[in-house]
């Protein structure tokens, strides 16, 4: 099992005991998970709602910062290295999409962009809430960039 695999499933596993969701902060949008076993203990989901977004920002081919309404920043790092991404960004062809109001990891969000002509799509894998877009920059460096794989480009209708 690849590192990548490993740390969805270690993700998952603690996610899955974390213990019970609680009303979302309006102001931010950011959901708490109360911990199971100290409710005095509350641990920050890295979720956010759709509609708090107020700056995207794509760092490289496999990072993203968000930056949200109540001062809330995060670094998305995608399932994968997404070819021509961060070139999409700078002629503005970069959106992002979910199904319902709040972006989750693992949640089926995505970013939408072009590839070589044609739309694509790039799988957010984990959102984790951070300081600032330094911060966010510095991480994603820090984390270094992986085996580039040909994008997924979406079929033609």
């Amino acid at each position: 099992m690849n590192s990548m695999a490993c740390r969805v499933v270690i993700y998952s596993v603690l996610m899955l005991f974390a213990g019970i969701a609680t009303p979302q902060d309006e102001e931010s949008g950011v959901t708490s998970i109360s911990d199971a076993t100290d409710p005095k203990v509350t641990v920050r989901e890295n979720c956010f709602r759709m509609g708090s977004v107020t700056d995207i920002n794509v760092i490289d081919d496999q990072h993203a910062y968000i930056r949200t309404r109540g001062a809330n920043h995060f670094l998305v790092t995608l399932a994968r290295v997404c070819k021509n991404l961060l070139v999409s960004y700078r002629r503005d062809l970069v959106s992002i999409h979910n199904i319902g109001s709040r972006v989750c990891p693992n949640d089926g969000t995505y970013l939408l962009y072009e590839s070589l002509g044609r739309p694509a799509v790039c799988p957010f894998m984990f959102i984790q809430q951070v300081d600032s877009r330094t911060h966010a920059r510095a991480m994603a460096e820090s984390i270094g960039s992986p085996v580039e794989a040909e994008p997924v480009i979406l079929p033609e209708e």
